[in-house]
């Protein structure tokens, strides 16, 4: 049985190979929406606040939280343990994204 970290892996790969996201559409995300996505699908607490506002349930606050059209939010059709698996995955995105950002500002840098 795959640990939790390969599962990550295979699910950052499936996003890429079949979902067509690469590091270029993920580097257009640098508002920190890949890492709202990661946190809109590892939530679970039903009753939330979030920028001074009351939600009284989970889907509201996750469309609030999740960056992108709430129709692409399909958290609930996941076992709860495959949703942390997406969670990471695009938290590992916005890692990359992340390093991919700094490798270029040391590069403008030394040029």
């Amino acid at each position: 049985m795959p640990n939790f970290l390969e599962l990550v892996a295979k699910e950052r790969s499936r996003q890429i190979n079949d979902e067509g996201y690469s590091s270029i559409s993920d580097d257009q995300y640098d508002d920190g929406s890949l890492g709202n996505a990661a946190a809109a699908y590892a939530a679970t607490v039903p009753v939330f606040r979030y920028r001074q506002h009351s939600y009284s349930s989970n889907k509201e606050y996750l469309t609030c939280l999740f960056p992108w059209n709430p129709n692409c939010l399909k958290k609930d059709k996941h076992p709860r343990k495959k949703q942390l698996i997406i969670s990471a995955a695009l938290l590992m995105a916005e890692y990359d994204r992340l390093e991919r950002e700094e490798k270029k500002q040391t590069q403008k840098v030394i040029i």
